[in-house]
C-alpha cells in the first residue's frame, strides 16, 4: 500500500493528520491530479478537527482566494483558531491581520500581541516584525534595545527582512 491509500484510508477514518497531508497530496498534485477543492475539503475536515496547520492553510487559501472567494474576515477566523492552537505562521499572519485592518478593525496591540507570540516561539518573520514595530514605535513604546534584540533574533535565524 502506498502512501496515498495509506493517508486515504486513515483520512477517511477521521484522522486529522492524513487529513492534512491528504490534503497536500491533492493541492500539490503528487501522484494525483491538482485539485485544490479537494485539498480544501481534507484540510476542512482537519481543521474542524483542531488540526493548527490545517486551520493555518485554510485562513492562507481565505486570504489568497485560493480555491475559495477572497474573503479576510474567514482568513482571519481559521488563523484565530490556528494561533490559539499554537501554529507561529498563523500568530504572524494574524498580527499582520491586525497591523493592517485585513478582515478585522486595525488594533496594533493586538498585533503586537500575536507578532510577540510568533517571535517568542522563534518564527524569524515575527521576529523581524516586532523588531521593526520597536524600531518605529508602532503599536509599543519605541525601544532601540528592543529593537535590535528583535531583528538579531530574526537575522540569527536566517530572516534579514527580505522576504
Amino acid at each position: 500500500m502506498g502512501r496515498f491509500e495509506e493517508w486515504l484510508a486513515l483520512a477517511e477514518k477521521g484522522d486529522p493528520n492524513a487529513q492534512y497531508e491528504l490534503g497536500w497530496v491533492f493541492a500539490e498534485g503528487d501522484g494525483v491530479d491538482a485539485d485544490l477543492g479537494t485539498a480544501l475539503h481534507w484540510w476542512r475536515l482537519a481543521a474542524n478537527s483542531g488540526h493548527a496547520d490545517s486551520q493555518n492553510d485554510l485562513g492562507r487559501a481565505y486570504a489568497q482566494g485560493a480555491g475559495v472567494e477572497q474573503d479576510y474576515g474567514m482568513a482571519v477566523a481559521w488563523w484565530t483558531k490556528a494561533a490559539e492552537n499554537g501554529n507561529r505562521k498563523a500568530q504572524f499572519s494574524l498580527a499582520h491581520a491586525y497591523s493592517r485592518g485585513d478582515g478585522v478593525e486595525k488594533d496594533s496591540v493586538l498585533a503586537i500581541h500575536w507578532w510577540l507570540k510568533s517571535a517568542e516561539g522563534g518564527y524569524p518573520k515575527a521576529q523581524y516584525a516586532l523588531g521593526q514595530a520597536y524600531a518605529k514605535g508602532e503599536g509599543v513604546e519605541r525601544s532601540l534595545a528592543q529593537a535590535t534584540y528583535w531583528l538579531q533574533m530574526a537575522a540569527d535565524h536566517g530572516n534579514n527582512g527580505d522576504d
